[in-house]
């Protein structure tokens, strides 16, 4: 093994000690309410997002993004936008981005409830419901979990002495539609089953009972 390969082992490791999960406050398998509320603070060098997507069983494809700010811009203030893009079955492409005042923005640090204007993004692991309008667009989702949360080991990754975002992968399960639920500051990864109660667009509700 070359020496920049040890010298990369040495520098980029996941925590996953016993040490690690104590001075995280994280159990290494059951993952608690307050790791899926706000874990930075929209300053500047951060970023973090409450991400949905959804493959409906009537063929609609649907993702609601709430975000502090651009993730390629983790050097500007809080800067709170919601991003909702849709594919209708009929091959329409709705794409929708509206952007806030820092003053609009509100989270919790105990559990999922993020508040930007009067939409919301809200949950307590098993349930999640979300609530979006822009402009002539609006979605009302609600989630029930069918597994327990999910994150990799601890979901921290160590570069150096320095704690860097973090990434997961996870599953996905069906029912009313394929779909995944997660947030990033770094990424912690829910399967979940969707019923979007509605999707309005304009003059042309779609509804998916």
């Amino acid at each position: 093994m070359s020496k920049q390969t040890n010298e990369n082992h040495t520098l980029m490791r996941l925590a996953n000690s016993a040490k690690d999960y104590q001075q995280l406050g994280i159990d290494p398998v059951i993952v608690k309410s307050f790791e899926d509320g706000m874990r930075m603070d929209g300053a500047e060098g951060t970023y973090e997002w409450w991400y949905f997507d959804a493959h409906l069983d009537n063929g609609a494809k649907m993702v609601v993004v709430f975000f502090t700010k651009p993730y390629t811009m983790p050097h500007l203030p809080l800067s709170p936008f919601i991003r909702l893009n849709i594919e209708l079955p009929d091959g329409r492409s709705i794409q929708k981005i509206k952007t806030f005042d820092a003053k609009d923005f509100s989270s919790s640090r105990e559990t999922c409830d993020v508040k930007i204007g009067d939409n919301r993004f809200y949950g307590d692991l098993q349930h999640y419901s979300i609530q979006a309008e822009l402009d002539e667009v609006s979605v009302d989702v609600q989630l029930e979990g069918q597994i327990s949360p999910w994150r990799p080991k601890s979901g921290h990754m160590y570069y150096g002495k320095k704690k860097a975002n973090n990434y997961s992968l996870g599953s996905q399960v069906y029912h009313k539609g394929r779909c995944q639920r997660r947030s990033r500051w770094a990424m912690r990864n829910l399967a979940q089953r969707a019923l979007v109660t509605t999707i309005t667009t304009g003059e042309m509700p779609l509804s998916n009972p």
